[in-house]
């Protein structure tokens, strides 16, 4: 619901209770945000279709963590208290009592999720810490509406997607996650065909194109 706020700029109520957020923020702004919003709930909707909530619990708090922090240094104090109790159920849900993690059958579906995830994940990490250079380099208009608070809440949101991906996958939920992949990645698309980005759009229909092979055919 949030990500949909985002992407389409309804988002007074969310500024009300993340004035912080509203400091930052543009359309352009909205619509990557909301991109991968999306991405990580629908990520985390996939482990749950899969069985795998107990994992997803434990594996988001690395994100929410991330989440969390960027509140902190935008002075967000509600929204860490929020956050905080969030994760105090997660992490209950997820280790009372500890998950039997099956090994994972590697069809095609999953390699190719797993791959996606980890580009996701390392990409949210490069936001996170600062190194975000050689990203704006291929994606100069994601760099002329971001800040570094803009980083932090961004690289969180790619990082809880990735993570999501992975308990998806770990839960043999593969090939509803290529399908669950689409919309995150559709609308961040779109972020790149209206900052001009028109590299990005092509680069991200390739990667949708074996997602959307492996999701609905195989």
């Amino acid at each position: 619901m949030t990500a949909m706020s985002f992407l389409l700029g309804q988002t007074d109520g969310i500024y009300k209770f993340e004035p912080h957020t509203k400091e930052i923020s543009s359309r352009a702004y909205e619509l990557i945000t909301g991109g991968c919003l999306l991405g990580w709930g629908l990520s985390m909707v996939g482990a749950l279709i899969a069985g795998g909530a107990q994992v997803m619990c434990i594996l988001q708090l690395i994100p929410m963590l991330a989440a969390t922090y960027y509140h902190y240094v935008c002075g967000g104090k509600p929204n860490v208290v929020v956050n905080a109790v969030f994760m105090a159920a997660a992490a209950y849900f997820g280790f009372v009592p500890l998950p039997e993690v099956k090994s994972v059958e590697w069809t095609s579906a999953a390699i190719l999720m797993a791959f996606y995830a980890g580009l996701t994940a390392f990409t949210g990490v490069l936001f996170l810490l600062g190194k975000a250079d050689k990203i704006y380099e291929n994606e100069p208009h994601t760099k002329a509406v971001m800040s570094r608070r803009g980083e932090l809440q961004a690289g969180a949101c790619l990082l809880g997607w990735g993570v999501g991906i992975w308990a998806a996958t770990i839960a043999g939920g593969a090939q509803d996650m290529c399908i669950l992949y689409l919309p995150g990645q559709l609308a961040c698309t779109v972020h790149h065909y209206v900052g001009g980005g028109t590299k990005n759009v092509i680069v991200n229909l390739v990667f949708a194109m074996p997602a959307a092979y492996f999701g609905f055919v195989r």
